[in-house]
């Protein structure tokens, strides 16, 4: 710890509340198949005759393949793994969640190995890799692979290529380059992915990796190529299917559906009786944004105090994906970016209408984004075909009045400068690409670390799931309190005034382990009342959780960060330091203004205001420059306050000026709200050609080693 800145199921119901329609489809499964179930080892498994054609041209071609959503990808690479027993097969995924679910899958195929590009990464360069910053590092410093007793690997099964990175796709070449000369031949590659379901961009991911994959990819596995398609989904009906193809993809052949079912039925006026035939835990919904969308947190709430379902705390961050241990017999919340690769039998989508367009201004409006089709069914957006609707669905309209027509579609694409009219601070520095944030801190700032990392054994491992629910994200908000506490021998009030409920005598307070549970507890309360989500307080108060979690970690906790203030004495900083500190300021960039909003951790203010540092608390493993751009927008909130005050101090030491500080955000801004013209064909090939000679230069010294 561092304290300082310190897929598609087949029962479906869409909200669409700009219009006031809801779709849904009920559907009962004909095929299902539970990840991670004891099923696994007593199923037989038996190939599609798509999946067998794939597995035949893998014996003399590499093969590209395009998979529909629930067409079975990871049956297609059980189908290769079982037509090839005795063979070194290595499957390469995006996500951890993928790994582990297809782990599960292999566990009867011992020469099968499953890796994520980042622990493929990690075992290639013999170091931990688990962020693009310390990958970015690591090819900057063009040191060679170390895995000398690389498994000799003949089939390479590379998963979900459409969200490929250029420094994803440099691993690529490395690993095949370095197995070939290894292995002394160049493996099979077998190629999975969708262009449609490309939702990364924004991480720097092209689905022209998928797509030119034989161009890209023939320098490094000289096989010819094949293209296949896995078109027909198990999880749709062919109602359904049909009706996403004609309504939403004006009559493309995108999806085939595998079983009859009834047609879906458009707008639905009560989602209990459908939760409840389902059972809340079968059942997920999902929408855009989870923090800041009222509509999640007014079903979620009023869903569990009605009829005391309960739903797994909402996480806002994407790339956390979701925890199976956490959400296992529960609602499931989620953004679409979470959801990728998850099924429910149940999925109640929220908040895909024409407001979406809000949420993404830069988007040409006249076709469906790839993020609301995995969700897949929409409620009324301008590239809608009504008369596919109306045909292929019972419509229903629950309205006093009738439906109101589509404003008309085509409004173009803008690669210029869009903000939004609000964004949080810790917003800002969100989905933007690791690479970018990096290079802006390394031009602006001068970033200090004051204390190295402590050993491993020091670290405090504070446990932050199992309780019903994670907890890390409020672990640092009970170690603030403490701190406060410990400062000034009462518990901090903030939060617009709201009082804590039933604080304890000071003699009770005094005991480490009660106020341990006390104060996590409370922060738990604070947390549902500050994000809207009181799932968690509900449930754990319901279940009579001991919130006994930070007993063991609390007081060393606390000590560590009163360390940061060893020059200070106590009851100064009882009087000096403010938590929980609101801050807010417009920002104008061009003709356009956005107003930005946080919440600071602590602020130290002595001197009158002459002598401020800002602080946050992160429980986390390790900074990053994320939290170091969030820091400096705090410090810019702050200043814009109290312009004849100096800049203040931010923590680590974080040193800059207004001037700088306002510079990183316009370009953290423009880096996050701005999108880039995508590159011509010919200039992305050209790249990738670069990528190629870069890895042949690493890897021609190991070449001549393997020699020998």
């Amino acid at each position: 710890m561092q304290f300082t800145l310190r897929a598609f199921p087949e029962a479906c119901i869409t909200f669409g509340f700009g219009f006031g329609e809801v779709l849904a489809a009920s559907v009962e499964e004909s095929v299902k198949l539970l990840v991670g179930s004891s099923k696994w080892s007593t199923r037989e498994f038996k190939p599609s005759v798509e999946q067998t054609a794939i597995v035949n041209h893998l014996k003399t071609h590499n093969v590209m393949v395009s998979a529909r959503p629930g067409a079975g990808k990871t049956a297609t690479a059980e189908a290769v793994a079982q037509a090839n027993p005795n063979t070194p097969i290595v499957v390469v995924t995006y996500s951890k969640r993928l790994q582990l679910d297809t782990q599960r899958r292999f566990q009867s195929y011992p020469l099968v190995d499953i890796f994520t590009f980042h622990g493929l990464a990690s075992r290639l360069f013999g170091t931990i890799i688990y962020n693009d910053t310390i990958f970015a590092d690591v090819r900057r410093s063009a040191i060679p692979p170390v895995w000398i007793d690389i498994p000799r690997y003949e089939i390479v099964i590379l998963d979900e290529l459409q969200d490929l990175t250029e420094n994803l796709y440099w691993l690529t070449c490395v690993f095949i380059t370095f197995l070939t000369q290894a292995s002394g031949r160049p493996p099979q590659l077998l190629v999975l992915g969708d262009s449609r379901q490309a939702i990364y961009d924004y991480r720097g991911a092209d689905q022209r990796y998928l797509e030119l994959s034989s161009d890209i990819l023939s320098t490094v596995s000289p096989h010819q190529w094949r293209s296949a398609q896995l078109s027909q989904s198990f999880r749709l009906s062919y109602q359904t299917a049909d009706f996403v193809n004609n309504a939403f993809l004006a009559g493309e052949p995108y999806i085939q559906g595998s079983h009859i079912g009834p047609k879906p039925l458009y707008i639905h006026e009560y989602i209990y009786p459908l939760i409840r035939e389902h059972g809340h835990e079968n059942t997920a919904i999902l929408a855009p944004s989870l923090r800041s969308d009222m509509v999640v947190k007014r079903i979620i709430n009023m869903l569990w105090e009605k009829y005391k379902f309960s739903a797994a705390h909402a996480v806002s961050d994407d790339q956390m994906g979701l925890d199976d241990d956490v959400t296992r017999g529960k609602i499931t919340p989620s953004t679409y970016h979470q959801f990728k690769g998850s099924e429910r039998d149940l999925v109640i989508v929220l908040g895909v209408d024409a407001l979406y367009f809000k949420l993404a201004p830069q988007l040409p409006d006249d076709r469906c984004p790839n993020a609301t089709l995995l969700p897949s069914l929409k409620p009324q957006m301008p590239f809608v075909d009504w008369a596919a609707i109306k045909s292929g669905a019972d419509v229903v309209n629950i309205e006093d009045e009738p439906p109101r027509a589509q404003y008309k579609p085509g409004r173009p694409s803008r690669l210029d400068l869009i903000l939004l009219k609000r964004v949080n601070v810790t917003a800002a520095t969100r989905y933007i690409r690791e690479e970018a944030l990096d290079r802006v801190v390394q031009l602006h700032l001068d970033t200090q670390k004051v204390q190295s990392p402590l050993p491993s054994s020091y670290w405090i491992d504070a446990p932050d799931k199992n309780h019903w629910e994670p907890v890390s994200d409020v672990n640092g908000l009970t170690v603030t309190l403490d701190f406060k506490y410990w400062l000034a021998g009462k518990v901090a009030v903030f939060m617009n005034g709201t009082q804590m409920e039933h604080i304890p005598a000071n003699e009770t307070l005094e005991n480490d382990t009660l106020r341990a549970e006390w104060l996590s507890k409370e922060a738990i309360r604070y947390d549902a009342g500050a994000s809207g989500f009181k799932s968690r307080w509900h449930q754990m108060v319901y279940k009579r959780n001991r919130f006994d979690w930070m007993v063991r970690y609390l007081t060393v906790s606390t000590q560590r960060l009163s360390e940061q203030f060893s020059e200070y004495s106590r009851s100064g900083l009882a009087k000096d330091l403010t938590m929980e500190v609101p801050l807010q300021q417009q920002l104008s960039m061009g003709d356009q203004t956005t107003t930005l909003t946080g919440r600071a951790d602590m602020i130290h203010s002595r001197r009158k205001g002459r002598d401020v540092a800002i602080w946050e608390v992160k429980f986390v493993t390790t900074l990053s420059h994320e939290h170091v751009v969030q820091l400096v927008i705090y410090g810019y909130l702050w200043a814009m306050a109290n312009q004849k005050q100096p800049f203040p101090r931010l923590k680590w030491e974080v040193d800059t000026t207004l001037v700088c500080a306002k510079q990183v955000i316009e370009e953290v801004l423009r880096i996050k709200y701005t999108v880039n013209k995508q590159k011509y064909v010919n200039e992305f090939l050209k790249e990738r050609a670069d990528d190629r000679e870069e890895v042949a230069q690493l890897l021609s010294g190991i070449r001549d080693s393997f020699r020998k």
